[in-house]
């Protein structure tokens, strides 16, 4: 999964619980129309959104728990996570400080800050061994000031992470991050 469709999917995921928490999701009942993407929750507990129109008003009254026809009425909303989801977890993360510091971290062997001056400064983090970045094994960044660069490298054992500038100094310069991957 690459890390474009990984943050398109998370980004989907984030709306859609937030539209839920405004409206909330009520169980289908063969009594009411529901519109083209409505969505309802099915006898077995599962959440379904509508590809087309279905209820009384329409003459096809569906279950979503039996819905059977070709193309789907229904279909789940939240499907089952694939093969490919359930091995790329996080598989390790933490929190960097500005010396270069590791604190809460998992997964982590080690990390350390090199460089002379702020403007050089980099942050090596090596990972556990059995954890190797490749395609689909992806740190993610998140600095606590809002720096508009940083640059991730990826190195046989983790990654290093360099700032874009050196305006950024002390306590701005911790990151949080994440590997997701398998």
């Amino acid at each position: 999964m690459v890390l474009e469709q990984f943050f398109g999917q998370l980004t989907e995921i984030l709306a859609f619980i937030k539209g839920l928490r405004r409206r909330g999701v009520l169980p289908w009942d063969g009594d009411n129309d529901y519109e083209q993407y409505a969505r309802a929750v099915g006898s077995d507990g599962n959440m379904y959104r509508a590809q087309a129109a279905t209820g009384p008003a329409t003459g096809n009254v569906q279950d979503p728990t039996t819905d059977v026809n070709d193309p789907l009425i229904w279909v789940l909303d939240v499907p089952d996570v694939g093969a490919d989801a359930q091995t790329s977890g996080p598989v390790a993360w933490g929190k960097v400080t500005p010396n270069g510091s590791g604190v809460d971290t998992f997964g982590v062997k080690s990390v350390t800050r090199t460089g002379e001056n702020s403007s050089e400064y980099e942050y090596e983090i090596v990972l556990d061994d059995g954890i190797a970045l490749t395609g689909n094994c992806v740190p993610i960044i998140q600095p606590v000031a809002d720096i508009p660069t940083i640059r991730t490298t990826p190195s046989p054992t983790g990654f290093t992470v360099q700032f874009s500038s050196n305006n950024y100094a002390g306590a701005s310069r911790t990151f949080y991050f994440a590997v997701f991957g398998s």
